[in-house]
């Protein structure tokens, strides 16, 4: 029978042709007896069917199971406050002339924000420096008075004793005398009253000079210039950011967990991959007997001014700590009815589905009790199409790591096509998933593509779609390869 014939009747027989050239013969090389199963070249079986040294290999995530330190927290969700809020009130009525400030500025304590217009608030302080002047003018005359009445009186007494004047007249310079005397009195009032009234006006003067009562930052600015304000109007808001508290509630059960000088550690959603370390500064003396949870304050210092009183995030105090424990990613982890499972990477790069024991867990980490040893692989992304024995191709190391661990999966460079050599044209060569080495022409590849694409639809409409995709795979041996393994497996599944 011809092979025309056979197409005719078979027309799916080509690509069982198509394999065998494709993964087993060469022209130019001869299969080694490692890559032959039961006598015939390119790992085919004598039952006709690929076998298992074929299996497509399934492209994993990795790392390796390390040691270190791990701890186990307390964690409470918490939004920040500003140790010391101000606002800032008017003292007079007045129209605001200049401000000096804005929201987000730093101030320190006493710092002029913004200055109120001042004439009217002037003219009467000028007018109670001129009162001051004024009663002090009066005191002296009193004064005056007072001395040349005194002398008087004296006079009168000796005058009295020569029988020169009469007593009455004596006892009218007495009289005359004692009303000097108290008339230096109420000058000496009126002095005070009018220097009470100037350090008033002062006073007011002075409020027409907006300043910060404390350093800090102006979180609201609530006037504009030619705005008119009204005694007791808030104009600033200022906050004390450095440090910021923290308030959590905790089960009362945690109480006997912290204490006061613990540290923690507070990770924001602002900056998620930032970690600020706070201090637990107060604990409330009471227990909440409705939620039956106690009120913590954590103070937090040096933060580069990135926090700000209103942000939202997770508090994590630390209670225990395991310095040497055995740590693996937390998606490595699969859950199998309330068992905890892992996958890892063995002899010839297949994977082993193993049980294992969880301690302490960290946001992305956790702590393996039993089940794995230090240093073995486990896959972390891609389980969801493994299962025993499944080969794997890791396709990325998690952390960075470069190197792959012994009598596991290849690593890139080995997956990797070896070059052709000085001596090869047309064929190229290629290496397989486990390192079996094969050589093909994609000439003659080609050719028998378009040949069978003519006789079978299926197989030239998924032809198109690789050549649209990639108009040179042919020239790659991997491509290649991985194109004839995915017609091979289709119609497989159409065959059974």
């Amino acid at each position: 029978m011809l092979f025309s014939d056979v197409v005719r009747v078979c027309p799916r027989f080509p690509i069982l042709i198509l394999c065998y050239l494709f993964l087993g013969c060469s022209s130019t090389d001869s299969a080694s007896d490692n890559d032959r199963v039961g006598g015939i070249p390119g790992g085919w079986t004598n039952g006709g069917g690929p076998s298992d040294s074929f299996e497509a290999p399934v492209s994993v995530k990795a790392t390796r199971a390390v040691r270190r330190s791990i701890s186990r927290y307390l964690l409470s969700n918490t939004s920040l406050e500003s140790i010391r809020e101000v606002t800032i009130y008017a003292r007079v009525n007045a129209l605001v002339e200049d401000l000096n400030v804005e929201e987000g500025d730093s101030v320190k304590r006493n710092q002029l924000l913004a200055r109120l217009k001042d004439h009217e608030i002037r003219n009467e302080h000028d007018q109670a420096r001129i009162a001051v002047d004024q009663a002090r003018l009066t005191l002296e005359q009193a004064k005056v008075k007072s001395r040349l009445s005194k002398a008087n009186y004296k006079r009168s007494g000796d005058l009295v004793a020569q029988n020169l004047i009469s007593p009455q007249e004596h006892d009218q310079s007495a009289l005359t005398n004692e009303t000097d005397a108290l008339a230096v009195t109420v000058a000496i009032q009126q002095r005070d009253a009018a220097v009470s009234r100037l350090e008033a006006a002062q006073l007011q003067l002075e409020y027409t000079d907006i300043r910060s009562s404390i350093g800090g930052t102006i979180t609201e600015r609530l006037i504009d210039i030619g705005d008119r304000v009204n005694l007791n109007e808030a104009l600033f808001v200022v906050e004390d950011f450095n440090p910021l508290w923290a308030r959590i509630y905790l089960p009362e059960r945690e109480l006997s967990q912290i204490r006061i000088g613990q540290r923690a550690e507070l990770r924001m959603q602002a900056y998620p991959k930032d970690t600020f370390q706070g201090t637990i500064k107060m604990i409330s003396p009471t227990v909440d007997s409705e939620s039956g949870t106690i009120k913590a304050t954590l103070e937090i210092l040096a933060h580069q001014n990135l926090l700000r009183p209103g942000m939202f995030g997770s508090v994590y105090i630390a209670t225990e700590t395991r310095s040497s424990a055995l740590v693996l990613p937390t998606r490595a982890i699969v859950r199998e009815r309330d068992e905890n499972r892992v996958f890892v990477i063995g002899n010839e790069n297949r994977v082993e589905k193993r049980e294992v024991t969880i301690g302490f867990r960290e946001e992305n980490e956790l702590e393996i009790v039993s089940g794995i040893s230090e240093g073995e692989a486990v896959v972390t992304v891609g389980q969801e199409g493994l299962n025993d024995g499944y080969p794997v191709s890791v396709l990325e190391w998690e952390h960075g790591e470069k190197e792959a661990p012994a009598k596991t999966a290849p690593t890139q460079q080995d997956l990797a096509p070896k070059a052709r050599s000085p001596g090869q044209t047309r064929q190229q060569q290629g290496r397989g998933q486990y390192g079996e080495s094969w050589s093909f022409d994609p000439e003659r590849m080609k050719v028998m593509l378009e040949r069978m694409a003519k006789r079978n639809p299926e197989i030239k409409k998924a032809y198109k779609i690789r050549l649209a995709e990639d108009p040179h795979f042919l020239n790659d041996p991997d491509k290649s390869r991985a194109f004839m393994m995915k017609i091979r497996s289709q119609f497989s599944r159409d065959r059974q």
